[in-house]
C-alpha cells in the first residue's frame, strides 16, 4: 500500500469507483434507517417510538439508547464517590459496571443522564461512519448481500440501545486500516488496539495484526503490549475482579451467541433436564480439526493470502474478535456485528472466477453470514415441553451454522498467521522454507 494515507484514500480518487451506487448501498441503507428512527422520535415521541421499534428491532427499550443512559449512569455516579462496579443508584435498572473502570475516567467530562440522547446519536454516527470505511460492494449482488447485513438485528439492535461495542467497531475498523500504513504510522494502530482492549478487555485480540510485522517488531509490540496491560490490571485488579464477576454466564438461548450455547440450548429445549457430557469441549476441539481440515483440502489458504490489502486486514481483525468472543464464553447478540468485518472477503471468495472446486462453504459462507444475522428474527422458545422437538431441531441447525462459520474463520485466521511475515521470520530463523505469500 502507498504513503497515502488510509483514510484520506477512502474518499480520494483512487477510491472515487467506491462511491458508486452501488458502492454506497448497502451504508447508506442503515443511515437511512437510523434517520427515518431519529425523525419517527423527534415527531412521533417515546410512546410512538417505542411502538414503531418495537416492530423492527428485537427488544426495544421504552426510550432510545439504554446502553448509552447506563453508562452515563456509571459518570454520574462516579462523581457521587459511588463504586457503580458493586452498587449504581443513578441506574432505573441499577445496571452496575461489568466493564472496565477506564470508562469512568469520562467522570471529568460532566457527561451524565441528561446527555443519553447526544451520546448515543454521537455513538451510532461513528459507526455508520465505519461502515462507510468499509471496502465496497462491487456487484449489486454484493450490496444486497451486504445490506440485508447492515440492516440485520444485531446491527439495529446496538445502534437502537447505543450499545458501546459500536465504539469497538470503529476502533477495529480504523485500527485495521492504520495498520496498512508504512513505518511508524502503524504504531497508531496498536494504540488504538490497546485503548479498545483496556475498555472492553476481548479487543486485545486485535494485537494479532502484529502478525504482520516483522519477528523483531512483533516482539516489541508484544511485549509493551504485556506490560501495559498487566500494569494496568495491576493498578485497578479490585475493580476489575468485581466487574468480571458481573459478567453474565446465563441468559436467554435466543438472544445469546457462543461456544456454550448449543449445550445451554439443548439443556433448555430437551423436554426433560438431563446431564449432557462436556458438549462444548467436544465441539471446541472438532472446530480447530474442521479448520484444519478446510486448509488442507480447499485452495483457502491462497485465496486468503491473494486477498487486497484492506480486506485481508479486516478479515484478520474480524475473524479474531468473532472466533475469539464465541470461543470465549457468551455474548450478547450485538456482538455479531463483527461480521461486517469479514463479510467483504467471503464476498470475493463466494464471486471469485476461480473457485471450481473450492468448498461449498467458501461459495455460501456470505449467505451463511446474512441467514445467522436474520436468524434473531424468528422467536425460539424457552421450553421443549411447550414447542415440542420441531424447534429443537431448528436450534440445533442454527447452532451448527454458527460453529460452521466460525470453522471458515478460524481457517482463515491460521491461514493469515502461518502465513504471515513474522511467522515467515520464525520459520526462516529455524531453517524451515518460508512460503512464497506476499506481506503487505
Amino acid at each position: 500500500m502507498s504513503q497515502v494515507d488510509w483514510l484520506g484514500q477512502q474518499v480520494g480518487a483512487p477510491y472515487i469507483r467506491r462511491f458508486q451506487w452501488v458502492g454506497l448501498a448497502a451504508p447508506c441503507m442503515v443511515t437511512f434507517a437510523f434517520c427515518g428512527m431519529v425523525l419517527v422520535y423527534l415527531i412521533g415521541g417515546p410512546a410512538f417510538y417505542t411502538k414503531v421499534a418495537r416492530s423492527v428491532v428485537i427488544e426495544a427499550w421504552d426510550y432510545p439508547f439504554l446502553d448509552s443512559a447506563g453508562l452515563m449512569s456509571w459518570l454520574e455516579c462516579t462523581r457521587r464517590g459511588v463504586n457503580v462496579h458493586i452498587a449504581n443508584p443513578c441506574d432505573v435498572l441499577g445496571r452496575t459496571n461489568s466493564y472496565s473502570p477506564l470508562w469512568h475516567q469520562l467522570a471529568w467530562t460532566g457527561l451524565g443522564p441528561d446527555n443519553v440522547m447526544s451520546v448515543g446519536v454521537v455513538t451510532a454516527l461513528g459507526f455508520l461512519t465505519a461502515l462507510f470505511l468499509l471496502p465496497a460492494a462491487r456487484r449489486w449482488r454484493d450490496a444486497i448481500l451486504l445490506g440485508l447485513a447492515f440492516l440485520s438485528p444485531p446491527v439495529l439492535f446496538g445502534i437502537e440501545r447505543g450499545n458501546p461495542d459500536l465504539t469497538i467497531f470503529c476502533l477495529a475498523v480504523v485500527a485495521a486500516g492504520i495498520s496498512l500504513q508504512a513505518g511508524w504510522k502503524r504504531g497508531f494502530a496498536y494504540g488504538l488496539v490497546l485503548l479498545a482492549g483496556l475498555l472492553k478487555q476481548y479487543p486485545l485480540v486485535l494485537f494479532l495484526l502484529a502478525v504482520r510485522e516483522s519477528l523483531a517488531r512483533l516482539v516489541a509490540v508484544g511485549v509493551i503490549a504485556i506490560l501495559l496491560t498487566a500494569g494496568y490490571v495491576a493498578l485497578e485488579a479490585p475493580n476489575l475482579i468485581e466487574a468480571w464477576q458481573r459478567i453474565p454466564t446465563t441468559g436467554w438461548v435466543g438472544t445469546y451467541l457462543g461456544a456454550p450455547m448449543l449445550q445451554m440450548g439443548l439443556t433448555t429445549l430437551l423436554p426433560r433436564r438431563v446431564a449432557l457430557a462436556p458438549v462444548t469441549l467436544i465441539m471446541q476441539c472438532g472446530l480447530v480439526v474442521a479448520a484444519m481440515l478446510l486448509l488442507w483440502r480447499t485452495n483457502l489458504r491462497q485465496r486468503v493470502m491473494a486477498l487486497p490489502s484492506l480486506e485481508g486486514v479486516l478479515l484478520l481483525a474480524g475473524a479474531a474478535l468473532m472466533v475469539g468472543c464465541f470461543l470465549a464464553g457468551m455474548s450478547i447478540m450485538y456482538r455479531a456485528i463483527f461480521l461486517l468485518m469479514v463479510l467483504p472477503a467471503l464476498l470475493r471468495f463466494a464471486g471469485d472466477s476461480r473457485n471450481k472446486g473450492t468448498s461449498r462453504l467458501l461459495r455460501v459462507a456470505p449467505w451463511l453470514v446474512v441467514v445467522l444475522l436474520w436468524a434473531w428474527v424468528v422467536p425460539l422458545p424457552v421450553s421443549g415441553e411447550l414447542y415440542g422437538p420441531g424447534w429443537l431441531a431448528v436450534y440445533v441447525m442454527w447452532q451448527f451454522a454458527w460453529w460452521a462459520l466460525m470453522a471458515l474463520l478460524l481457517a482463515a485466521l491460521f491461514a493469515q498467521i502461518w502465513d504471515s511475515r513474522a511467522i515467515r521470520d520464525f520459520r526462516g530463523r529455524l531453517g524451515w522454507i518460508s512460503g512464497s505469500y506476499p506481506v503487505n
